[in-house]
């Protein structure tokens, strides 16, 4: 798993810096690899969000209209997402950025990172749906 994120890293570097320069592949590759996973994340938010609605628990009065509060409940909700890739980006940095690759290998990556990006997408879609399926 950790050489497959690793790999899923690299590409990301290497994608920016093909599409712009280096200072912005640096600054922004952690963004991408975050955003990839996001969808991951976003799946296991409905999974919650549906077994709430399912059970019928009731969401307090507060959540209703109280915009501020709805705000910090979001922020709230995705910040163990924030700290859990923060973790695994401090986990990966023992393991150096490829700086230099072939260009197969970078053809080789973008089919790999969009299975990636296709599965999670696609998961975010049909685990609800299932799940909501599954649950009447």
């Amino acid at each position: 798993m950790k050489k497959l994120l690793t790999s899923f890293r690299d590409y990301c570097y290497q994608e920016l810096l093909v599409q712009k320069d280096q200072q912005h592949a640096e600054e922004s590759y952690q963004f991408l690899f975050g955003a990839a996973l996001y969808c991951y994340y976003a799946v296991f938010l409905s999974i919650i969000a549906i077994i709430q609605w399912q059970l019928r628990i009731p969401v307090p009065a507060i959540f209703k209209h109280n915009f501020l509060v709805i705000i910090i409940m979001a922020v709230l909700m995705h910040m163990p997402f924030y700290f859990f890739i923060r973790w695994l980006l401090h986990q990966l940095s023992a393991i150096p950025l490829q700086r230099e690759i072939s260009h197969d290998k970078l053809v080789s990556w973008r089919g790999k990172a969009a299975l990636v990006y296709g599965l999670g997408l696609a998961l975010m879609c049909l685990v609800p749906w299932g799940l909501t399926e599954l649950l009447k």
